[in-house]
C-alpha cells in the first residue's frame, strides 16, 4: 500500500517528462525485489522499479512485477511471471501488461559463475500495437570476500528483439552485489544503454541499485 501512495503522489507531483531517453540521458533506476523461499526448488520474486530520466529529473516509468521460481536442477530454473508497466509516451501516461517467462542456466567454475537468461514476453500496450519481445542476457559473477562476507562483482550485456523494430535495445552493465546481511543484498552497478529512439540509435548512462530482500 505503501509502494502505491508513494507512486501515485510521484505521478501527481512530478511534471511530465519531455525529453527522457535523448542521447546522453543521465538515468537513475532503482528496484526493490523481495524473494521468498518455498523450499529448496520453488521460489516467489515479487519486484517494483522507479525510473527517472531527463538527467534523473523526472519519473517516466514504473512496473511491479511478480514471478513463480521452479529450479530445475543445480544449472537451470524456469520462472513464468507478470508485469505491469505505467510509462510516458508521448504527454501521458500508459498502462502495459507483460506476461512472461523467463528461462535461466547458471555454470560455475571455481569462484566465477557464467549466467545465461533468456525471456520471452508478450507485451499489451494501450492504445497502441501489442508486440512480442525476446530478451537475452549474459553475465559473468566473480566472487570477492570482504569481512567474511563474499562480495559478487559483475558484467553483463542483454540484447532485446521485438516483432515492430527487431533489434531494439543493449544494455551492457558493471555491478557489485554487497550482502549487508542474510536477508538483504543490495546490488549497485553501471548502464551503458543503447537503443532505437524515432528509428535512430541512442544512448543513456544509468546508475542504478537493486534493493534485494530474502525470506
Amino acid at each position: 500500500m505503501i509502494t502505491f501512495m508513494r507512486f501515485f503522489l510521484l505521478i501527481f507531483c512530478l511534471p511530465l517528462a519531455a525529453t527522457v531517453n535523448q542521447n546522453n540521458d543521465f538515468q537513475v533506476w532503482v528496484t526493490e525485489a523481495l524473494h521468498k523461499k518455498i523450499d529448496p526448488s520453488w521460489n516467489l520474486r515479487f519486484y517494483n522499479e522507479w525510473r527517472i530520466g531527463d538527467n534523473a529529473s523526472k519519473l517516466y516509468f514504473f512496473y511491479l512485477q511478480g514471478n513463480v521460481v521452479y529450479k530445475i536442477n543445480h544449472w537451470a530454473e524456469v520462472s513464468p511471471g507478470y508485469r505491469q508497466i505505467w510509462t510516458i509516451r508521448g504527454d501521458q501516461w500508459r498502462l502495459d501488461d507483460e506476461p512472461l517467462v523467463d528461462v535461466f542456466f547458471m555454470k560455475k567454475k571455481g569462484r566465477f559463475e557464467f549466467q545465461f537468461r533468456n525471456r520471452l514476453s508478450y507485451v499489451i500496450r494501450e492504445k497502441e500495437t501489442n508486440l512480442w519481445q525476446y530478451r537475452s542476457r549474459v553475465r559473468w559473477v566473480g566472487a570477492w570476500n570482504v569481512r567474511k562476507r563474499v562480495c559478487r562483482p559483475y558484467v553483463s550485456n542483454e540484447v532485446f528483439f521485438n516483432s515492430f523494430d527487431g533489434f531494439g535495445q543493449d544494455r551492457i552493465v558493471a555491478g557489485m552485489i554487497v550482502p549487508l546481511a542474510d536477508w538483504l543484498h543490495p546490488d549497485f552497478y553501471y548502464m551503458l544503454r543503447y537503443q532505437v529512439n524515432h528509428s535512430h540509435w541512442t544512448h543513456q548512462h544509468i546508475l542504478g541499485a537493486w534493493f534485494n530482500f530474502h525470506f
